[in-house]
């Protein structure tokens, strides 16, 4: 018996042939529970593997939402990053942030206690955010800037949040943290978190709430495996990510980072579609060559 893996693979790359697309329709909708998938029939739901089954029934015209409903409720705020507020201005201010008076001084530095939910940090630069789940309602007596910054407990490099918001004196900004992974327990599962995000962008849902959890843990030596940058680049086109996808190409013209050179060969593709470049079209030509009589690798 195939897997929902394998299941959702064949849908996606038949999806032109009515008949067996009828055909694979009818074997990954037998798998499904509910309304969620497992690895194989009778298995455990999990992330990637309804994510894989929405992409595939999506594609071929499928109703999906009650499974993006499903996914979409295995949400989880506590992504394990730490998250900071920036305030700053071009002169000394005094600002309000939940009814507690702070000085934001000349020299970009916090003068007084915040409120809770906050508590100073970076030498007293910005304010780490200790109560993700607060809104946290700013308006100072000089125009000023707020930024959200995030970083990984085990990397000393910092992330800035995409969105930085601008304010006149004795105007108001509101910050919250809005930042998620996807999860069937209390821990944040990585792999799962990056075929969610995609099958959500694929049937049109802001996945930007997403994108903190998935480009911060990226670096984690666990995850390389998955090569996140593949994912990182459908989503957000950025050249870094372009850059370091085609830099993990082996000479011979694979990917070859879960030690499954086809799989994550096939998926670096799947990033890259649509661009035409040496790199790209050798790795075509390595997996043409490569392919059997009957078809499979």
């Amino acid at each position: 018996t195939k897997s929902t893996k394998q299941n959702a693979f064949n849908l996606l790359a038949i999806g032109y042939n009515a008949k067996l697309q009828s055909a694979c329709v009818s074997a990954l909708k037998q798998k499904v529970n509910d309304a969620c998938w497992g690895e194989t029939e009778g298995a455990l739901c999990n992330i990637k593997s309804t994510a894989l089954a929405i992409l595939a029934l999506d594609h071929v015209g499928e109703k999906v939402e009650a499974h993006v409903n499903w996914l979409l409720s295995k949400k989880m705020q506590q992504t394990g990053l730490t998250w900071y507020l920036e305030i700053d201005s071009t002169n000394k201010t005094e600002c309000d942030i939940n009814g507690k008076k702070v000085t934001i001084d000349d020299n970009k530095k916090i003068i007084g206690a915040p409120p809770a939910g906050l508590i100073k940090a970076y030498n007293d630069y910005w304010f780490e955010i200790k109560d993700i789940a607060k809104n946290y309602t700013i308006s100072c007596d000089k125009d000023f800037v707020t930024a959200l910054l995030y970083q990984t407990p085990d990397n000393s490099a910092y992330f800035i949040s995409s969105t930085t918001q601008t304010a006149s004196e004795f105007d108001t900004i509101t910050e919250k943290v809005s930042s998620y992974c996807f999860s069937t327990s209390n821990v944040c599962d990585y792999e799962g978190s990056l075929w969610a995000t995609i099958a959500l962008a694929k049937v049109g849902k802001d996945i930007s709430d997403y994108l903190p959890y998935i480009t911060a843990m990226a670096e984690k030596t666990d995850n390389r495996k998955y090569i996140p940058s593949a994912f990182l680049y459908i989503l957000t086109h950025s050249d870094d990510y372009y850059n370091e996808l085609i830099s993990l190409e082996k000479s011979n013209n694979y990917w070859d980072e879960s030690r499954n050179k086809y799989y994550d060969t096939a998926l670096a593709l799947l990033a890259l579609n649509g661009v035409s470049t040496n790199e790209v079209e050798s790795a075509k030509r390595y997996l043409t060559s490569s392919q059997l009589e009957t078809g499979c690798w």
